[in-house]
C-alpha cells in the first residue's frame, strides 16, 4: 500500500510540473503575441527598505513610435546583479506603454517551460512504474 501511495504522489507531482510547464509556455506565447518587445536601459536603482542589497531598477525604453518611457520594476534584483547602464529586454503593451511592462528573460520563455515538462514527465514515469510494480507484485501474490 505504501508503494501505491508513493506512486500516486509521484503522479500528482509530475502532473503539477507538466501542467505548470504547459501553462508557462502558453502564458509567454500569449504575451509575446500581444505585447511588443523593446530594449531598456537601467537609469536608476531604488533600494528596497527591508532588504540590504535588493534594488528596484528604473528602466528607460523607446516604444515603436520612438517615444521614451520610464518604468520602475516591481521585480527586485541584488545590487551585484544589476547596475546603472545595464540593458534589459522588455515586453510592453503598445496601448499602455507605462502601465503594462514586463522584464523579459529569454531563459524563462525558451527553456523554463520545457524543463518543467521534462521533470514532470520523469515523475509521471516514475509514479507509473512504482504503481505498475506494486500491482504486479500484488497480482503475483494472489496467484500463489
Amino acid at each position: 500500500m505504501r508503494k501505491v501511495l508513493q506512486g500516486i504522489f509521484y503522479l500528482v507531482l509530475g502532473g503539477v510540473f507538466v501542467g505548470t510547464g504547459l501553462k508557462t509556455y502558453s502564458r509567454y506565447h500569449m504575451l509575446s503575441q500581444r505585447l511588443s518587445q523593446a530594449t531598456g536601459k537601467v537609469v536608476k536603482l531604488y533600494k528596497v527598505k527591508d532588504r540590504k542589497q535588493a534594488v528596484y531598477p528604473q528602466v528607460s525604453f523607446r516604444d515603436t513610435t520612438g517615444k521614451t518611457h520610464f518604468y520602475t520594476s516591481d521585480l527586485t534584483f541584488t545590487e551585484r546583479n544589476i547596475s546603472i547602464g545595464d540593458t534589459l529586454l522588455l515586453l510592453y503593451n503598445p496601448q499602455k506603454p507605462q502601465e503594462e511592462v514586463f522584464i523579459y528573460s529569454s531563459f524563462n520563455r525558451s527553456w523554463l517551460p520545457w524543463i518543467l515538462v521534462i521533470v514532470g514527465s520523469i515523475f509521471l514515469l516514475a509514479g507509473g512504474g512504482v504503481i505498475y510494480k506494486a500491482a504486479r507484485k500484488r497480482s503475483n501474490r494472489q496467484k500463489q
